[in-house]
């Protein structure tokens, strides 16, 4: 078919992707704002004007981790993916589309904290990439674009660590609608689930054995 042609090396998506999620991550920290204090009341009042941007680094650090999930994602993914297809470049594209949205995201959420739509905006932009994150690795798995000599255990156990991240911010949706500033606190949850799935998987290969 002639939409499944190699037309992209895997190598160049992956270098574009490493170079956006670089530059994401490096323009999360301009969402923190320098404190203004005069030389003379530094030692007074900088401690203070420090913790009053504690919210910012915790918004910061939040970002940058779902950032850093995110690009490990897809490293992961273009491991086990062998070749590239013209929809498989535009899928990545959209990808790292809603990827430079996140400094964005980020800074409506940090400034408008206890805002709904802030937070429902910037819970949205986490919900779409994992989304598309889901729909490219299962474009891949439908076109037979993955390493044959992944096993379909293997396979399986990737695609539904694609899927975790997306309930996780469909229910941080759902608490923004009622308390904003509380709604991150959902992706706490990532890595926990990320090691249940792991451990299962292990638990069943030796079961297996």
């Amino acid at each position: 078919m002639k939409e499944n042609k190699l037309i992209i090396p895997t190598q160049r998506l992956e270098a574009l992707a490493d170079a956006v999620f670089a530059i994401a991550m490096t323009l999360l920290v301009l969402n923190i704002a320098m404190p203004e204090v005069s030389q003379a009341a530094a030692d007074k009042i900088l401690p203070k004007r420090l913790l009053e941007l504690l919210p910012s680094f915790y918004n910061f650090t939040l970002s940058f981790l779902l950032l850093g999930i995110f690009w490990i994602i897809h490293h992961k993914q273009y491991l086990s993916i062998s070749k590239s297809t013209g929809v498989l470049a535009w899928i990545n594209l959209f990808l790292l589309m809603f990827v430079v949205l996140v400094p964005f995201t980020t800074e409506l959420v940090d400034t408008y904290s206890n805002i709904m739509i802030a937070a429902i905006l910037f819970n949205s932009n986490v919900f779409i990439i994992s989304v598309i994150f889901f729909i490219q690795y299962k474009y891949a798995i439908n076109q037979h674009l993955i390493d044959y000599k992944l096993s379909q255990s293997h396979i399986e156990l990737a695609l539904k660590k694609n899927m975790v991240i997306i309930p996780i911010a469909v229910v941080a949706m759902v608490i923004a609608v009622f308390k904003p500033s509380y709604s991150t606190l959902t992706y706490i949850l990532i890595p926990f689930i990320i090691k249940y799935l792991e451990n299962k998987f292990n638990q069943n290969k030796l079961k297996e054995k």
